[in-house]
């Protein structure tokens, strides 16, 4: 399906996208839906969502109270221009939406995936080639299990305001932080695996995180925590059960930080 214009869903339907299906947005179109998307492919027939001209900025879902689900679909080739209004090659607003065996590669877009005041469940996706930031979600609660993230220009898991459960989590080649934690989020991770980036995890702005069994590798910075934004307050990290190999500092911790590595307490040095 080529698509030429922008496509509006209003609310109050459901829209059922069948596998094998491709749509491609030309022309600088985007879909913009009020109504939840069920896109349901499959392992040998994905859904493909693409921009062959590399003009669009894809898809928005917003203010929808049903669920959306996302199963074996590919997001590729979008782009963010001055102009948007959204960031993501995939943005959700006020919805709620699952995103399963799915991949979003080589996408030009200021976030590969953006949500927004969203529930969110995140399983089993790979994100690949991203220009700026792979994951960004502002005000987001909800699960992230089994994701993938490689070559970003930017942050791998960017969250603020957001309270989640992540696990099983590998990022490789962060061009800024594999994780970065601000604005009051709630995190718990487990069995996080982090190399070839800047920093591996940052907490800030009155952020609470703990984490199990992490691994950094060929890490600029291991674990960063501070206050960035004055209208917020210090930030804490707990990690347990970490390895490090290849690391050029360990921490930068701000004073009045708090950071507990294998349950010892760490002296401010930054």
């Amino acid at each position: 399906i080529s698509i030429e214009n922008d496509l509006v869903f209003p609310p109050y339907f459901k829209i059922y996208i069948k596998d094998s299906t491709t749509i491609n947005l030309r022309n600088a179109s985007q879909i913009y839906s009020q109504s939840p998307l069920i896109c349901i492919g499959n392992e040998k027939n994905p859904i493909i969502f693409t921009s062959s001209d590399s003009s669009s900025n894809g898809l928005l879902i917003y203010n929808t109270p049903l669920q959306s689900f996302f199963d074996y679909c590919y997001f590729s080739n979008f782009r963010s221009f001055d102009s948007s209004t959204k960031t993501g090659a995939l943005t959700a607003y006020e919805t709620y939406f699952t995103i399963t065996n799915s991949t979003f590669k080589k996408n030009y877009t200021e976030d590969a995936l953006n949500c927004i005041r969203s529930q969110v469940e995140l399983n089993n996706i790979s994100f690949l080639e991203s220009q700026s930031d792979a994951v960004d979600l502002d005000f987001c609660f909800g699960e992230i299990t089994d994701l993938k993230v490689k070559n970003t220009g930017n942050d791998g898991l960017d969250f603020s305001g957001s309270n989640l459960s992540i696990k099983s989590i590998y990022i490789t080649n962060a061009g800024d932080k594999a994780i970065s934690i601000g604005e009051r989020s709630i995190i718990n991770g487990l069995d996080i695996h982090l190399s070839q980036s800047k920093i591996g995890i940052a907490s800030k702005d009155k952020s609470f995180a703990t984490f199990r069994k992490v691994t950094l590798k060929d890490i600029g910075i291991g674990f960063a925590v501070y206050q960035k934004k004055q209208e917020f307050g210090n930030a804490n990290l707990d990690i347990n059960d970490f390895s490090s190999y290849q690391i050029d500092s360990l921490f930068v911790l701000e004073n009045s930080s708090s950071l507990i590595l294998n349950d010892s307490k760490m002296k401010f040095n930054s």
